[in-house]
This record gives structure tokens, sequence and C-alpha cells, in this order.
């Protein structure tokens, strides 16, 4: 008994230093959040250099993909934590807060686990990773989706907050002391005639938190569209099963749900502003199709090893360009193939 009550009193002081740590790095993170910016700079300039410090074989890329999604969680860990702080958090069930903030952690460690799973199990592990990966994502965004009418749908579902004290404390919103309601501050109330009695929304929602904008209710076509963009990637990989990742049909039935997507929400007409950046989006990642096999094998690869000697030429560039060069056609089979973004 004395050594139960030794090991429990062991891991119950363990436990409170981890809160009070943890109460502490939140009261910081609050408190200096420019600080907190330039720390993640730090850390994602060190994440995007160590890409340049390894080998072009697609197994060596793992530490770099590592660094890079630690970076990212620890933006996302931040993000919360600010959210929470000043009470930016949208008013949603716990399902759905859930299912939105997983999104947006498989957004960050997608490509970290399929090299992982590549490390693992060779190809075979791979494809299984890929598969359940899209799979999951699929499923979660359906659901958002169709039970909670997220509308269309933004990579990563959660942005990232703007590092600025002074906005994040004219964000509108208070909580009361003693009910804990979130409620509007008097200095945020517009002109009685123009009140709309629901907390305040700017260009970026509250503070950097666009998702606080009002969705867009999709009906009909346009429905259709965002069902298309969120299957996309399952046809992609039924199409790749099917007929090989040489073969053209992979390649254009992508293209074309992406194309059919967008041309459905074209019509749409009433998108608030984060929509419309994500529309905007989705048309300008159609390029990366000229780096999609097998139109990057046949026609692209050439044409930008030519842009890359002739760029070699010139004083300066030369390390650069060789180096592009010999990346391109690795990252080419991890980057630019499947993914949704």
């Amino acid at each position: 008994m004395d050594e139960e009550k030794i090991v429990a009193t062991f891991f119950s002081s363990l436990r409170d230093k981890y809160c009070e740590r943890w109460r502490s790095y939140e009261t910081w993170v609050k408190e200096n959040p420019e600080e907190i910016a330039r720390a993640e700079g730090i850390f994602r300039s060190l994440a995007y250099a160590s890409y340049m410090f390894t080998g072009t074989e697609v197994q060596q890329q793992l530490y770099p993909e590592l660094a890079y999604a630690v970076s990212n969680l620890y933006v996302f860990l931040n993000d919360n934590i600010l959210r929470k702080a000043y009470h930016l958090c949208r008013q949603t069930s716990f399902t759905e807060e859930r299912l939105t903030k997983w999104l947006t952690i498989i957004e960050h460690i997608e490509v970290f686990l399929e090299l992982a799973g590549t490390r693992i199990g060779g190809q075979f592990g791979r494809w299984i990773v890929i598969a359940a990966v899209h799979i999951l994502r699929t499923i979660f965004r359906l659901i958002l989706l169709f039970k909670y009418h997220s509308g269309i749908q933004p990579v990563p579902p959660l942005t990232t907050m703007k590092r600025d004290t002074a906005l994040l404390k004219r964000s509108g919103i208070t909580e009361g002391q003693r009910s804990g309601r979130v409620i509007r501050t008097l200095d945020a109330a517009p002109d009685i005639n123009h009140r709309a009695w629901r907390l305040p929304e700017t260009d970026q929602g509250s503070p950097g938190t666009p998702e606080h904008l009002e969705r867009s209710q999709l009906s009909g076509p346009t429905l259709v569209g965002e069902v298309l963009h969120i299957s996309r990637p399952l046809v992609h990989l039924a199409c790749l099963s099917l007929f090989g990742r040489k073969s053209w049909k992979p390649w254009m039935a992508a293209l074309g749900v992406d194309l059919g997507n967008l041309i459905l929400l074209y019509g749409m007409d009433q998108r608030n502003k984060l929509e419309d950046k994500e529309v905007n989006r989705r048309w300008l990642l159609l390029i990366l199709y000229l780096l999609r096999s097998p139109c990057f094998d046949n026609y692209s690869k050439a044409r930008v090893d030519g842009f890359l000697g002739t760029t070699g030429r010139i004083w300066g560039l030369q390390t650069l360009s060789k180096s592009m060069k010999e990346y391109l056609p690795k990252w080419q089979q991890i980057y630019f193939y499947n993914w949704l973004q």
C-alpha cells in the first residue's frame, strides 16, 4: 500500500507540475503574441532550410517533413490558445469543433504520414496510408458539409490567426465574469438601427479568424460542386488503381472533377470573403496539373529542365538551378499528384 501511495503521489505531483507549466505557457502566449510569431517564424525557417540539407531520395525527405509538420502543429497549438484566451472560438457543437480540428491536423501531417508509410512498408505501405488519409478526410468533410452545413470548406479548415495584441483586444467580444457568457462589448456595438444581434463580424471575422464569417448555404448545383471537390482525391485514387499511374485517365478524371466543381460554384452569388479566397485558390491550383504525371513526364519536365538550364547560365543562379533540377523529379513524386491542396 505504501508503494502504491508513493506512486500515486509521484504521478499526482507530476500532473500538477505539468498543469502549472501549461497554464504559465498559455498566459505567456496570450500576453506575447508577437513574440510567439517570431518563434514560429524561426521554427518554420529552420524547417524550410532542412529540405536543402537532405538527399533527393523520397525516404530522405522524411525528417524535413517531420520538422515542417511539427512547426505547423506548433502554430496550430498556439492558435487554439489564443482563440480560447480571447474568446474567438466559433459557437459550434463539440463534434463539429473536434472534426474541424482533426481535419486541420490531417492537413498538416498528411505528407509526413505518407513518407513514414513508405519508410515502413515500401510502396504498399505508402498507398495504404494515402488511401486511409483520404478516406478519413472525405468522411469528415462530408459530415461537416451535410450535417453542420459548413459551406465551401477552406484548406486547412482553421486558418492561422494574426499575432497582433491590439487587434486581438479589439475583437469586440468579452466574457461575463459570473455567467461566463460571451457577449459583445459596448465599444463594438453599432447603431441600434444596424444591429444584427449576434457577435461582431469583420472582414476577417474576429481578428485573424475568418471562420467566424457567416457560411454560405449550399444547395442544388453548388452543393454538388462542393461534393465533387471533396470526393476528387478518392476518384483519382480509384482511377489510379484501375488504370495505373502512366495512364492519362486518372489525370483527366481528376481535372474533370476539379473543373466541374469550379464551374458549378462559379454562378454562386453570395459568398463570404473566406469562401471567395478558397474558390480563387482552387482556380490557381489547376496549374499544378502541369506538374502531375503523366503530363509532367511527357510534356512539362522537358520544358522545366530547359528553363532551369537557361537560368543556370545566369551568374548567381547556377547552384539554385542545379538543386532545383535534382530535387524537382523527387518532389513531383511526393507533392504534385494527389493531395487535395
